[in-house]
């Protein structure tokens, strides 16, 4: 039965319901809805939020209208105005308000509100004069979250058993980092243990409390740590420190742990000391490696690199490198004061020190710095500055004076210049990194090397004169690029000096791919490498599969004249690509077979790495298993490896609930996550892949930004609604079906239904029991009703049902 046609009007646009069948018994619809084009229900919604054009943080949003025909506007409170930057203060309409009120923005002259329904998505737009200015990328401390009181565990465990034609070679590494956050205060502990045949060894190589101080940008730390490299180089000490924090500013206001590179011939272990402290171990396949996600114990100084072969033959080198003093903007600062004592794994002495360093940055683009250091037994100031000279790149020079008194009682004095650039050539692709020299006097010492000093009576004893290093990368048109690495440290009253020189050479043909690499190495050894690596796709396989195989071959020739070869395959298995393997088969430098294969599963819960080695004179295989524990309020949870800043994800309830972006990462049976790594004082999108919420479960808002402090166990609790999806029948007492396209809503008064054919109402979340709803199809008394739908328990798969409900007119 088709009724007569009802006209509406929206604009010079004309509706018409005649063009809609209405089944017999249900009332023909009111278009005079539509006529008021995006009409806005009172109720709570969640909006996308701009200000002048920048995003803020979405949230959900009350909308309230002053009577039943007017649509509904934003309730924006003075506290919300106040967060999104906007100077309530200098309105006294607005000012003399409640923070929780209603703000009216007609107070500001020019300022519009715009709300467009179909995207959510609320504009501001408000005059400049009356926003605070921020750099941009800013996020205003008052959203800094310093997290839950919490406590962590991050764990990494290596095993590897083998044998050679000498002896064998079994032994264990476990780097453990745990911490436990109170507030603002972070506490963490990072120890390492080893067991080989000389037994077990045991080292804490951090201990240490702290916490940001928003005040002065800066950073208390309490316990071990080490100073900045920037002014005087990079030293550990027990004691505590003050210093300005960088990642506090927005990127836009931002003014080095290094690549470490080398090859394996074999299915190799590479271990990384640094001050006596073994702070890296990793098992690597045949072929160059290049390790990039190290956590030295200092901003500079020297890395002892040890490549340990499956059949025992071990690779030594040195990798020097240091921090160059940032350049800053006008009006940037950094400063740090330091009072302690001198650490390090080797045992030396202990003097305690004082050490204070800040730096400027100036008008003119110029940056000084100075920085002064006492002890007992030593002394040095240090002054120097940095200029910005445009097209010629950057340039700093510094000066340092120091004066040391040895355990003789002799005394040494002298002088240190040092100099430092940088510039990256765009035009032409090419980048200098760091270049950089240093001379000292034969009476110079820096502390390291005074306090080393302090019971020798040896006046020849050996001391640093002068330092070089600098890394350069080309570009070769659109597939090619080549970088060199070149460092070179000589000493007082010693012929040999350390050297090391890295070259690279990469480029691309269609899909094959090749490099060339070239180490030359003098210091405690000398040593050459040089290696060809060829790696192609084999998408002829499945050009569908994202689990593509890759192809490789590396030939390596190594000083003693050796050569020797792998070709291998690598590629990632499952669904989500969080299963790889590599299998490599080739000769070593004698000329004798090799195998090797190794398996790395990525886990909800932690990370699985599996290596088997097999050659001539040698068999290894290798076990790690690494991840981390997060023990808070709702109980523990397990993850994967953690990082410094992380986030605790709560979806009550609901298992198996996938985050967005993260590999693996799901909620497990009590609805708890964890997001391994964030960006401290940076907005960090937590998104919930809603297509893995169960059928019974529903989800206000699937989205959430953190803004959390360094260190920072931050929560993010979703707010889900489990129950029954139910199709519903509604019929009026009149007998009449529900109207199309009336609003149903709960108890709250939010919009959960619009009203189908043969009124037909589709309702999630219903819980067990009796669930009111309201049903408003127009502005009239008699054009709303109230239904109850009765929930019953919800079964696993059981999709939706059907019920059918009367809805009565309240009198």
């Amino acid at each position: 039965m088709t009724l007569a046609a009802l006209p509406a009007y929206a604009g010079n646009v004309r509706f018409s319901a005649g063009f809609l069948n209405t089944p017999q018994g249900q009332q023909a619809v009111d278009l005079d809805v539509f006529a008021k084009g995006e009409h806005v229900y009172p109720g709570t919604y969640r909006s996308e939020i701009y200000l002048n054009g920048e995003a803020l943080p979405a949230r959900r949003l009350v909308f309230r209208s002053a009577s039943d025909t007017d649509s509904a506007t934003p309730c924006l409170s003075k506290a919300m105005l106040q967060a999104w930057g906007v100077l309530v203060d200098a309105y006294p309409d607005i000012a003399a308000l409640d923070a929780d009120r209603c703000v009216d923005l007609s107070a500001i002259s020019g300022a519009t509100v715009k709300y467009d329904l179909t995207r959510q998505r609320l504009d501001l737009s408000v005059p400049q004069i009356a926003v605070r200015q921020t750099a941009r990328g800013s996020v205003s401390p008052h959203r800094w979250d310093d997290g839950i009181t919490a406590a962590m565990l991050d764990y990494n465990l290596v095993t590897t058993r083998g044998r050679n034609d000498r002896a064998s070679s079994d032994s264990s590494y476990l780097n453990l980092r745990s911490g436990l956050n109170l507030g603002a205060w972070r506490f963490r502990n990072v120890s390492t243990a080893t067991r080989d045949r000389r037994g077990t060894r045991w080292q804490s190589v951090q201990s240490y409390a702290e916490r940001d101080i928003r005040a002065i940008r800066g950073r208390l730390t309490v316990g071990d740590s080490y100073t900045p490299g920037s002014v005087f180089e990079s030293i550990q000490f027990r004691g505590a420190q003050l210093s300005s924090d960088d990642s506090m500013l927005p990127d836009s206001l931002q003014g080095f742990a290094p690549v470490v590179r080398g090859v394996a011939q074999t299915h190799a272990r590479v271990e990384i000391r640094h001050n006596g402290y073994l702070i890296y171990q990793a098992v690597v396949a045949p072929g160059a490696f290049e390790i990039r996600d190290l956590y030295p114990a200092t901003a500079s100084g020297d890395l002892k690199v040890t490549v340990i072969e499956a059949d025992g033959r071990k690779t030594r080198y040195r990798q020097a490198y240091s921090a160059v003093p940032d350049m800053l903007r006008q009006g940037g600062w950094r400063y740090q004061f330091t009072v302690g004592r001198y650490r390090s794994g080797l045992r030396r002495a202990t003097p305690g020190f004082v050490q204070g360093t800040f730096t400027i940055g100036l008008a003119h683009d110029i940056t000084p710095y100075a920085g002064v250091m006492y002890a007992g037994m030593y002394r040095a100031a240090n002054v120097g500055v940095g200029k910005n000279l445009g097209d010629f790149g950057g340039v700093s020079f510094d000066i340092t004076r120091a004066r040391t008194r040895f355990g003789s009682g002799r005394i040494a004095s002298g002088w240190s210049y040092r100099f430092l650039y940088a510039k990256s050539l765009a035009r032409t692709g090419t980048d200098l990194r760091l270049v950089g020299y240093r001379y000292s006097t034969d009476g110079y010492r820096d502390f390291s090397e005074a306090v080393s000093g302090l019971k020798s009576v040896r006046r020849s004893a050996v001391h640093r004169k002068g330092r070089f290093e600098g890394t350069i990368t080309q570009r070769l048109g659109d597939r090619a690029s080549i970088h060199a690495t070149l460092s070179q440290q000589s000493y007082w009253r010693r012929t040999r000096r350390d050297r090391a020189l890295q070259i690279g050479f990469n480029t691309s043909w269609k899909e094959l791919n090749l490099g060339v690499y070239f180490a030359r190495t003098e210091s405690l050894a000398r040593s050459t490498q040089v290696s060809l690596n060829l790696s192609i796709p084999l998408d002829f396989l499945d050009r569908t599969s994202s689990n593509m195989p890759l192809a490789s071959y590396t030939g390596q020739r190594d000083s003693r004249g050796g050569f020797g070869q792998q070709a291998g395959l690598t590629g990632t298995l499952l669904a989500r690509r969080n299963l790889s393997y590599s299998v490599y088969g080739g000769t070593d430098s004698n000329k004798a077979g090799t195998f090797s294969a190794t398996a790395s599963y990525r886990g909800g819960m932690g990370h699985l790495a599996l290596g088997l080695s097999k050659g001539a004179a040698y068999r290894r295989a290798s076990i790690g298993v690494s991840g981390g524990v997060i023990m808070h309020g709702g109980g523990v949870t397990l993850s994967q490896p953690l990082q410094d800043t992380i986030a605790l994800v709560e979806v009550p309830r609901a298992q198996g609930v996938q985050i967005e972006n993260q590999l693996n990462v799901a909620t497990d049976r009590r609805g708890y996550a964890v997001v391994p790594h964030m960006t401290a004082y940076r907005a960090n999108r937590i998104a919930l892949d809603t297509s893995s919420l169960g059928d019974d479960t529903e989800i206000k808002d699937g989205v959430q930004e953190l803004v959390p402090t360094r260190g920072a166990v931050t929560h993010a609790r979703f707010d889900t609604r489990r129950g029954q999806r139910m199709l519903v029948t509604v019929t009026r007492a009149n007998g009449w079906l529900l109207p199309i396209a009336a609003s149903v809503r709960d108890r709250q008064g939010g919009e959960v239904a619009v009203a189908g054919t043969d009124g037909q109402v589709f309702l999630s979340g219903v819980q067990e029991g009796a669930n009111e709803f309201k049903a408003i199809w127009g502005a009239g008394p008699d054009q709303e009703c109230g239904f109850i739908v009765t929930g019953i328990k919800v079964r696993a798969q059981m999709g939706y049902t059907n019920q059918k409900v009367i809805c009565e007119v309240k009198k």
